[in-house]
């Protein structure tokens, strides 16, 4: 099944990734090659991909669409989808295509190829668990958030130092306590993913 997801919002709590995020937006300038997010489950691939659809400037909104289940149907679906789009006038300038692992690499190249056929679609992005291998890609290979970022995270006590009573609205909130310390605990575990990376690798 695919399911449609029009342009996110800007998530006001998003943290560090501001390299890969211009990583992102340098790949969309130069145009014309499909562009991989790839990364373990959980490391943060479809928020890194939303903050990228939320935050890019394009004349036309993005199209963003999440691949779920029964992959035996997903190519005749999404062959039917971009069949629309060649018979559409107002076609986006990015297609992303989230949880793409379904796909198998013939596939991904494929579907890869028919959309950057359109004229209008300046790049196709893929966010998988595995790195496949797509004729011209550009592959962003996405690990844990670095020390320096877990660490910040650490301090502040919560991502980017967000009020959590501002961001709900007026008022005092119950659970707010509930909610700042289930942040720092998320924050920890990023902290220790990062600190078991680092040492492994010296």
């Amino acid at each position: 099944m695919l399911v449609d997801n029009g342009r996110p919002e800007p998530n006001p709590i998003f943290f560090g990734r501001h390299k890969e995020l211009e990583w992102l937006f340098d790949r969309f300038r130069r145009r014309g090659a499909p562009i991989v997010i790839s990364g373990p489950p959980g490391v943060g691939k479809t928020k890194l991909l939303k903050q990228f659809l939320a935050s890019v400037r394009t004349r036309r909104p993005p199209l963003a669409w999440t691949l779920r289940d029964r992959p035996d149907q997903l190519m005749v679906e999404l062959t039917g989808r971009i069949e629309e789009l060649y018979r559409e006038r107002n076609v986006p300038e990015i297609v992303a295509i989230d949880e793409a692992e379904t796909l198998s690499e013939r596939d991904m190249n494929a579907v890869a190829g028919r959309l950057l056929n359109l004229k209008a679609i300046r790049t196709v992005v893929f966010a998988t668990r595995r790195r496949p291998k797509i004729s011209r890609a550009e592959i962003l290979e996405l690990g844990p958030l670095s020390t320096i970022d877990a660490q910040d995270m650490l301090k502040r006590g919560r991502p980017l130092g967000v009020d959590l009573k501002q961001t709900r609205g007026p008022g005092t909130y119950p659970h707010q306590g509930a909610a700042s310390r289930s942040l720092f605990l998320i924050a920890l575990l990023i902290a220790a993913g990062a600190f078991i990376l680092l040492v492994s690798q010296q």
